[in-house]
């Protein structure tokens, strides 16, 4: 059971840091205008690609080893990135994550 619980203190731990993170690259003017448009050049769209896929793989190198397998929350950057810039966003932010945990 203290297995357990130190786990998911860790996991935990590891999500506070990165919704940190959001909430400071939130506070950045612009981001939050980037936030209120409705539509977005492919510049823009290439920047927020890029950041959270490095959230994502923030995510990756920071899980936390449970009996052979990674336990960590990198599905929170591709989850917010795909519902804050689209599905297009999303899906890249995904496949970039991806594939890094494939050869990770």
């Amino acid at each position: 059971m203290h297995e357990i619980f130190t786990m998911m203190l860790a996991v935990y731990d590891r999500a506070a840091l990165m919704l940190i993170c959001l909430f400071f690259l939130i506070r950045l003017r612009l981001f939050r205008e980037l936030l209120h448009k409705s539509a977005h050049t492919p510049k823009e769209l290439l920047a927020v690609t890029a950041i959270f896929s490095l959230f994502a793989l923030f995510s990756t190198w920071s899980g936390v080893p449970v009996e052979g397998s990674l336990v960590n929350v990198r599905i929170i950057a591709v989850m917010s990135g795909g519902i804050l810039f689209g599905p297009w966003v999303g899906a890249i932010v995904g496949a970039i994550a991806g594939v890094h945990r494939l050869f990770d």
